[in-house]
């Protein structure tokens, strides 16, 4: 798959000053040229795969022809997460990471469905930035401490509600802005990844993206239903030269997004 260009001018912003030290792990000099790749995927592993291994070894082929410095994944199964990183095992692009349930679904053995963060790098701590729930479930931006491009980074991935009712589209716009505030402020003092599945288009994004301090590797092309949703974001203070596009699945009602950009 080409990846498409898309240069942007960098814009500074303004950091924020946060109690402690969000970025830990440790730089790799040797790697400081390549460029950081990502992959975005929201698997449908419940309602598409209905908790089976199908799409486990669909996304793996994928991690091991692209071999990203970090995966994102929505919409996945706890024992389709373990099977993944059991089978990239000694694959020849090993990942391990962090999964975090949102809800209980009884498609997925053992029940636990939600989002998941891969890394090749180091493996630190695991962050949780919560966002406002209305419904039974517990959404949440789930992020890992890890290395990528030659430093630390800190990966996360978000999947905001569909918002069809208004009520839906309340809680939506309210998840939205709680993750906005919260991983500005993060990118203001180090380098920030984030992959999901938004549930928003472009124009929706103003916050993060118009004026906000991340770009989106591919912020153009259509992904689900004729319609963007899901996004690669680089923190624009640490990260350049970003490239990407979608890839289709025959597994999910969501195509891959797979993108990358240079660390400064």
């Amino acid at each position: 798959m080409p990846l498409r260009s898309h240069r942007l001018p960098a814009v500074i912003v303004a950091g924020f000053l946060l109690a402690g030290t969000l970025f830990t792990a440790e730089a790799d000099p040797a790697a400081a040229a390549a460029p950081v790749k990502v992959m975005q995927f929201n698997i449908c592993g419940a309602i598409c795969n209905h908790g089976k291994y199908g799409v486990v070894e669909h996304v793996r082929a994928k991690i091991v022809n692209f071999r990203p410095a970090i995966v994102t994944l929505n919409e996945v199964c706890a024992g389709q997460f373990s099977r993944l990183v059991s089978r990239l095992d000694g694959s020849g692009w090993e990942m391990k990471g962090v999964f975090r349930p949102q809800r209980h679904d009884g498609r997925c053995p053992g029940g636990g469905f939600g989002d998941a963060v891969l890394t090749a790098g180091s493996v630190g701590r695991r962050e949780v930035l919560p966002m406002p729930n209305h419904g039974p479930e517990h959404r949440a931006v789930l992020c890992l401490r890890t290395s990528a491009g030659g430093g630390p980074v800190l990966a996360c991935t978000l999947h905001l509600v569909t918002g069809r009712s208004a009520k839906g589209s309340r809680e939506k716009y309210l998840q939205y802005a709680a993750a906005a505030r919260a991983l500005n402020a993060r990118a203001g003092v180090g380098a920030v990844i984030v992959g999901g599945d938004f549930n928003l288009v472009p124009g929706q994004m103003g916050s993060m993206l118009k004026g906000g301090p991340f770009f989106d590797v591919d912020p153009q092309a259509a992904g689900t239903h004729g319609r963007k949703i899901d996004y690669v974001l680089f923190s624009r203070r640490h990260f350049s030269n970003p490239s990407g596009g979608p890839q289709a699945s025959a597994y999910s009602d969501h195509r891959a997004l797979l993108g990358q950009a240079t660390r400064h």
